[in-house]
């Protein structure tokens, strides 16, 4: 995230500019939003259905209060 912000600023960027985590972890979630992403996708799908509702819910507290857009895979897709 700072590489991009440095770029931005460096460069002279006049366009918004997203960071976007796709498919993330919950350890990595937190490691994007701590960089300074803009918007993270959990991908909490491996996890038994409460305990992943539990940690989007965290998340999605965390990301609201930042500003951050955020979404969450709460079930699965077979295929």
């Amino acid at each position: 995230a700072a590489m991009v912000k440095a770029m931005d600023e460096e460069l002279g960027i006049t366009v918004p500019v997203a960071l976007h985590l796709d498919h993330g972890t919950y350890e990595g979630c937190y490691k994007c939003i701590k960089a300074g992403f803009t918007s993270i996708m959990f991908d909490g799908s491996h996890y038994p259905f409460e305990e992943n509702l539990a940690k989007s819910t965290e998340l999605v507290n965390v990301a609201h209060n930042l500003g951050l857009s955020i979404e969450c895979e709460v079930g699965s897709i077979g295929g």
